[in-house]
């Protein structure tokens, strides 16, 4: 009698799984995917991690707020502004030619790339990487 005791919680926590848990997969196939209605926010998947002249940043913003997209050193000084300006929400992308806002080359290292836009924050580290002449 006490083993059948010991096994009556299970079996009813078993059931009680199996009957609300495929009322709560039924009810969420009915519920409309709202992933979709929120604004994406970051840099495309496809970021690259190494970088040199000529590459393209893909990102994406939530709304028409003001949006800098910035390159620091592993020091924290910005070396290059490549975005400021207010952009309508969606997916955007900039190619950097890999200079600084002096217009020269920056030399191969460890970067970040940070965007920002509407109260969110992103950032990425990249390596630049020069071809020897």
């Amino acid at each position: 009698m006490f083993g059948k005791r010991a096994i009556w919680p299970l079996n009813l926590l078993a059931a009680t799984a199996i009957l609300f848990g495929s009322a709560v997969a039924s009810d969420k196939a009915l519920q409309p995917d709202m992933t979709a209605l929120i604004p994406r926010f970051g840099f495309d998947n496809t970021f690259p991690s190494r970088i040199d002249a000529g590459t393209e940043i893909r990102y994406a913003v939530p709304s028409n707020d003001p949006t800098e997209l910035e390159v620091f050193d592993i020091y924290g000084q910005r070396v290059a502004l490549l975005v400021d300006l207010a952009q309508p929400a969606g997916s955007h992308s900039i190619v950097w030619d890999g200079k600084d806002s002096s217009n020269t080359p920056i030399v191969s290292g460890v970067y970040f790339i940070r965007l920002k836009s509407g109260g969110y924050s992103e950032i990425r580290k990249v390596i630049v990487v020069r071809q020897a002449d």
